[in-house]
Order: C-alpha cells, then structure tokens, then sequence
C-alpha cells in the first residue's frame, strides 16, 4: 500500500474543506488569494521546516542532558509538550509578522482588523497540520498498517484537524487588535497575547495526550479541540457579522443615490452571509457576474473607507501614509492637454492612484514634465490621519519653466466614480 499518497489524498481533502470554510467567512473584505495561499504555503512548508530543525535540535538536547534515548518517552514528551508549542507557534507566527509589517510598509493593510488576522493565522495553522498530518499517518501506515493508520487519520485530521488554525488565529486575532490600536503598547501587547493564547492551547493538547492519556487525557484532549473550534467558528461568526454591520452603517445614507433599496437589502442581507448565494445572485444579473460584483466591491470598499475615516486619527498606524512619490523623481512625463488643467493618473507600487495635475499648460498640446523635488505635505511623511492626504511637489516643463503640482489619495473619489458610472450604464446587482 501506497501509504503517502493515500495520506495526502485523503489529508488534502479535509484541509481543502476546512480552508475554504475558513475563507468563505470573508464574505464583504475577501482576503486576496494570493496572501491566502501565500500564509498556507508557509504554514505546510516554511513553519514546517523550522519546526522540524528546532524540535529535532531540542529533542537531542534533552536526550543528551538526561543521558537517555532520543526516541524514550519521557524526551519525546517533554519535546512535544514543553517544546513544540512554542517552537511550532512562533514558526507560524513568523509567517503572520512578515504579512502585518510588510502591509504596513507598502500600505496594503492586508490584517486591518480582527476578521483578516483571523483568517490569515487560520489559514497558516491549516498548512501546517496538512504536512504534519500527512507525515503521522504515512509513518503511521507503513510501520503498523491500515488499522492503525485509519486511526490516526481519524484522530488528527477529522477530530483535531482545526486544531493548529485555532492556535495561529489566536495570533492573528493579536495582529488584527494590533492594526485597530491607537497606543503603540497595544500594537505590541496584543500580538503578544495572541501568541501566549496560542501557546497555551497547543501545550495543553500536547500535554494531556502526552502524559494523561492513561487517564483520559486523551479524550480530554478531544473535548478541548472542539471546544476551541467551536470557540474560533464563534469568532469568526461574530467577526463576520461585524463586517455586515459597518456595511449597513455606512451605505444607509447612500441608499437612493448611490445603490437602490433593493441592493442595500441585498448587500445586508443574512443570505448574503451564505456560501456562493451572492454568487448565484450576480450570475443572474442581466450585466453580468463581472460588472454587478465589480460594483458591488466598490460600494463595499467605500463603507469601509468612511468607517475607517470616521474612526479617527490613530485607527491604525500609518494607514493614510503618503504614497510612494519618489520613484517618479526624474522620469519623464507626458501629459496631454485636454484644458487649462490636466490631470496625470500614476500608480504607486502599492497600487493607490495619484493625482497630478498641472496648472495652465499651453492648450491643446502635450506638456512633457520631469519631477525635480518633491515636497511632502504635512509633515512628517509618516502620519496619522482621518481621511485623504494632499502632497505638493514642482515639477518643470520640457523648456526648464516650473510648474507647481498636487497630489491628492483619491481613493473615495474613484470609487465614487466608479459606483456613479455604473449607475450611469444601468448596473444593478439586485
């Protein structure tokens, strides 16, 4: 019997359910694939790896301190106790740090609440337990066969299989609080709970199959996984249901204008808490799946830029950073003239647009511009604020004659264009 392909067909299958039970969760601010599959593929590989090499490391440690078989029970306890708990979560964890502050630094804010850190730290634990589980019940099958292998299939993956995505969503839950912070203590205290949180499960787990599974433990160990599930299911349930509510607080003044009765009961909807029925919903739409979600995701997105705005200075560090205007510094630009002022559509490497536009241009001819400075406004770069930033910076044309610019983040104004257009063309997604 081919041990190791079984095991990862059957593993695969469940862990696939899990993760997209888990990600269905995101029903208004989606996670992008990419970072969902990016997190799992460290979880199975990454936080593998450096697992493996620690535990191992520590396992012949503790085998060498006490004068005893790596392979006895008492270091191989202690390992998976008192080692692997905070070897395996700090593993994962790394994994989430990299997300949370490389978002900040390029402005994506992938974890920018509760709901994406959750998910995220899910997503990484289910990795995890897809290559830990299919390497226990391989090893398991080839060393005892198919009963034995039956059993810890059953045990790890189908009773305990959420049982890691529970532990690095304790983190995530951190790093989400942490992105909602306004005191710089919190941004660091949370993630650090979150990460004793995780902890903490995992070495209870580990302990009471380790070393009170004559007395129970085992079964004990059971009932501590599905509480916890039962708890992170709860979670996210609830986080999901906050998303619902900053929808509806948000767009309730817009219905009329930019969305029509119907679409807001669309969007608010309880079914539209439910797995592909706001799928089916837009597949009917006589404009098509494309443009009614493309709509859609924009009144999303504004809900959640004015919940963010009316928030206040301090709802999460930096998130309103000036964009990245000094890679334009030096590079030539055309700007075709259309009427006294033009306007220069760029894109930063974080994908926000800026507006640049020029003041009197000779008309109806193409003003070809170089940056030469660049004057950040206000000062410092790094700020805090409650809404769109202006920046100012000279520029000069193709005779050496300045000219002043603005830029602005324009993200509420094009996404009301965007929302205004498809009105305008007839889109309705309800």
């Amino acid at each position: 019997m081919n041990w190791i392909l079984l095991a990862i067909i059957l593993v695969s299958a469940f862990i696939g359910f899990y993760f997209l039970m888990i990600r269905g969760a995101m029903r208004y601010k989606p996670v992008r694939w990419s970072l969902l599959l990016g997190g799992f593929a460290w979880g199975a590989t990454g936080a593998i790896l450096i697992s493996l090499v620690l535990n191992t490391t520590l396992q012949m440690a503790l085998a060498g301190l006490w004068d005893a078989d790596p392979g006895s029970e008492q270091v191989i306890y202690a390992t998976a106790s008192f080692g692997a708990p905070l070897i395996e979560e700090t593993a994962k964890g790394l994994g989430l740090f990299i997300i949370f502050v490389v978002s900040i630094r390029r402005r994506t804010h992938d974890i920018d609440g509760p709901l994406a850190g959750v998910i995220l730290g899910g997503v990484i634990g289910l990795g995890f337990s897809l290559t830990e589980d299919i390497k226990y019940a391989a090893e398991t099958g080839d060393e005892l066969g198919g009963e034995m292998f039956t059993q810890v299939f059953i045990v790890r993956t189908l009773f305990l299989g959420l049982g890691h995505a529970t532990y690095t969503a304790m983190l995530g839950l951190g790093f989400g609080l942490a992105a909602l912070a306004r005191s710089s203590a919190a941004r660091v205290l949370f993630p650090l709970g979150g990460l004793a949180g995780a902890m903490a499960l995992h070495f209870a787990r580990n302990f009471l199959v380790s070393y009170l599974a004559p007395s129970g433990g085992g079964v004990a160990a059971i009932v501590l996984a599905w509480t916890t599930n039962l708890l992170f299911l709860v979670l996210v349930i609830v986080l999901a249901f906050r998303d619902r509510r900053i929808v509806r607080g948000q767009l309730a003044a817009e219905v009329g204008r930019l969305l029509s009765p119907m679409e807001f009961a669309h969007l608010t909807s309880l079914k539209f808490m439910l797995p592909f029925w706001n799928t089916l919903q837009l597949n009917r739409c006589p404009a098509g799946y494309a443009p009614a979600r493309g709509k859609q995701t924009a009144l999303i997105e504004l809900a959640f830029l004015r919940q963010q705005t009316n928030h206040g200075p301090g709802w999460s560090a930096g998130r309103f950073s000036p964009p990245t205007l000094r890679q334009f510094q030096g590079q030539p630009m055309v700007l075709p003239a259309t009427a006294t002022e033009i306007e220069y559509t760029a894109r930063t490497g974080a994908d926000d647009r800026i507006i640049i536009t020029a003041v009197d241009p000779e008309p109806n001819e193409s003003t070809r511009i170089t940056i030469t400075n660049i004057d950040l406004a206000p000062q410092p770069p790094r700020l805090d604020a409650a809404g769109p930033l202006q920046y100012r910076f000279a520029g000069q044309d193709a005779d050496g004659q300045p000219i002043r610019f603005t830029a602005g983040d324009p993200r509420e104004d094009r996404l009301l264009h965007e929302i205004e257009q498809a009105n305008a063309t007839g889109i309705q997604f309800a």
